[in-house]
């Protein structure tokens, strides 16, 4: 038996709040984290870790047979976040718990998926804030400095920094306003054309929606 209290010691796998009790919940990322609200890769660190001395190897090995049973595809590198704003936190070193992603979290946890049109907004992003961060990503890995110089020079002076003063001043629609506009700007850069998506309700799930993680089922792009 591996002891993967040991081997995965500081990492998701052993934090209490890595929730591998709600399978559901989980995707081929891995389990859901009840801190971050999103699926985790199980060997990802973060702030917020917090020990869990409870649950035995056991169990812990019965969850990772089943991740693996369920397609488990850990992350092998950065290409695979999510986020706008979390790709770009990483690219200039920024923590988990910058004020870009608190901000941004509160706009999404306390307005948008609250409306039925930030819902919208929020299932939109699910599919292409991941196909622009990963496009970011691999510019970055092409041209570090460009990279670095835009998102210094454009996206945080004229998007980020006024986003973090709205939304601290809670004027909610204008700060979804600007992110949409950053979102559109980025999809230019990188020819990614907008397409309503047509999916069932029924194949929606609300719980993630806003995490990348809420289209389970198969969608249609017309």
């Amino acid at each position: 038996m591996r002891d993967y209290q040991k081997e995965f010691k500081g990492n998701c796998l052993t934090c209490l709040k890595y929730d591998i009790y709600t399978p559901k919940d989980a995707t081929t990322r891995g389990y859901r984290c009840t801190y971050h609200c999103r699926p985790m890769a199980m060997d990802e660190k973060c702030p917020r870790y917090s020990k869990d001395i409870t649950r035995s190897n056991e169990r812990i090995d019965a969850a990772v047979k089943w991740l693996s049973k369920h397609g488990y595809d850990p992350r092998k590198d950065n290409a695979t976040f999510c986020y706008i704003t979390t790709m770009l936190c990483d690219i200039l070193g920024y923590s988990d718990n910058h004020i870009y992603l608190e901000s941004l979290r509160n706009l999404r946890n306390n307005y948008l998926i609250n409306e039925d049109f930030g819902k919208k907004i929020l299932l939109d992003y699910d599919v292409y804030g991941s196909l622009i961060s990963k496009k970011l990503y691999e510019e970055y890995t092409q041209n570090k400095d460009k990279v670095v110089t835009m998102l210094n020079g454009i996206i945080i002076p004229n998007f980020l920094n006024p986003l973090v003063e709205l939304i601290t001043k809670k004027d909610y629609e204008n700060a979804t306003y600007l992110y949409i506009k950053m979102t559109f700007l980025l999809m230019k850069r990188y020819n990614i054309h907008y397409y309503p998506i047509a999916i069932k309700s029924e194949n929606i799930d609300t719980n993630n929606l806003g995490h990348g993680y809420s289209l389970n089922k198969k969608i249609t792009v017309f």
